[in-house]
């Protein structure tokens, strides 16, 4: 009996052990198999990629999200000039400011943290005046499929007007010497707000940097970023495998279950940063799919399954613990990631580029006036916005050339 009650305490204590270090892992380590089985893991940033920012003043617009900080992170270990931090969010800002004043004291006097909202031009405006900036990454976005359906003025907003200010603003700017957008593989025929306003924006990059040929531009199309923000998935499935609930996995009318593409925070940050060193007039890049592979969610789950050791059979609990629910309005079942021209050593393809010697330099402030005209409508409905972006969208698709 004793040795029965002394087994059981072990076999507590493991669980409890397993428990503890399951909570404590990184999503990039639940799901390390994935990572490794990329040909991606390879890829190393050369040096020479980084020589543009050496000595130059930086601006990083959205710094103190999760995918920013760590592209600030890798900024911190070149020989900047000036470092610009500009966000919105008051607490994430503050928690980036001690955060760089508790490691990296010695250069927080080169480091300008500034809090503010990408849509005040004239604020910014100033603050271009002041620093005059060589390089721009711009990461100030919403980016939530879910919230982008609820709040689709919002996201038009922040994400269309904002961006279309700061370009202004940058292409205005003497002395600018590249600008790097971010956006996401959502915005490959794009199918929810976000990944619309998102499809807008490259357009209007490309726009502007075809007008002004003397700044170097370059779109970056992220794909899921592990450990960012903005990742619910993954979290999700560890909450509810550690409450010992059943886990909910999404999956389409006819029963398919959806595939996605995952990257580290660290390969996110190197991508921008070569995005800068080889971009020219708004080409955009995206991951190449000789390089990676998406994993469908019920295998993801299986993998963080295993790497929890709470059971001994995976498959078994699965197949009693798994509740499927409807897809997200706009949620595809597969990411694309475009077609165009392998990049040498490098994970990415340039997808394309965009004809633009027709529009007059009015033509996006006439657009966008016309999409926030819908917002004074008392009845406007999400399919109008719908259709205004698309509308849009298939007008400039017209312009895409063949990079």
């Amino acid at each position: 009996m004793l040795n029965k009650y002394k087994e059981d305490h072990m076999n507590q204590i493991i669980e409890e052990l397993n428990m503890f270090k399951f909570a404590s892992l990184k999503e990039e380590e639940l799901v390390s198999d994935y990572i490794n089985e990329q040909k991606t893991k390879y890829f190393s940033l050369d040096e020479s990629k980084k020589v543009y920012l050496r000595n130059k003043t930086i601006v990083v617009l959205g710094a103190a999200g999760s995918i920013a900080s760590e592209l600030i992170a890798q900024l911190l270990d070149e020989e900047f000039k000036m470092l610009l931090l500009i966000d919105k969010d008051e607490n994430a800002l503050y928690a980036l400011q001690r955060e760089m004043k508790q490691k990296h004291s010695s250069i927080c006097s080169k480091i300008q943290f500034i809090l503010a909202d990408i849509r005040r031009k004239d604020y910014l405006s100033k603050l271009f005046e002041q620093y005059k900036p060589q390089v721009v990454f711009h990461y100030a976005n919403y980016k939530s499929l879910v919230m982008g359906n609820a709040s689709p003025d919002e996201f038009i907003d922040v994400n269309i007007r904002g961006t279309y200010v700061v370009l202004n603003l940058c292409y205005h700017s003497p002395g600018l010497e590249r600008f790097i957008y971010i956006s996401s593989d959502k915005a490959e025929l794009p199918t929810n707000i976000y990944g619309k306003t998102k499809r807008i924006c490259e357009f209007m990059v490309q726009t502007f940097a075809f007008q002004n040929k003397n700044i170097q531009s370059g779109i970056m199309r992220y794909c899921n970023v592990l450990d960012a923000a903005g990742s619910f998935a993954i979290p999700t499935f560890r909450k509810q495998i550690m409450n010992n609930e059943a886990v909910t996995i999404r999956r389409s009318k006819e029963g398919l279950i959806p595939d996605r593409y995952f990257i580290t925070k660290k390969m996110a940050a190197q991508l921008a940063i070569l995005v800068g060193c080889i971009c020219e007039a708004g080409n955009i890049f995206s991951l190449n799919p000789e390089w990676i592979r998406s994993i469908r969610i019920d295998d993801l789950v299986k993998m963080i399954m295993k790497k929890s050791n709470l059971v001994k059979d995976v498959e078994s609990w699965l197949q009693s613990n798994v509740i499927f629910s409807p897809m997200e309005n706009g949620e595809k079942l597969s990411e694309d990631l475009g077609r165009g021209t392998s990049i040498k050593q490098a994970p990415l393809i340039q997808i394309s580029t965009i004809n633009i010697d027709q529009l007059d330099k009015d033509y996006w402030h006439k657009r966008l006036e016309n999409l926030l005209q819908l917002f004074s409508l008392e009845d406007f409905s999400i399919s109008d916005i719908h259709a205004a972006l698309d509308i849009l969208i298939n007008e400039m698709e017209r312009r895409v050339i063949e990079a």
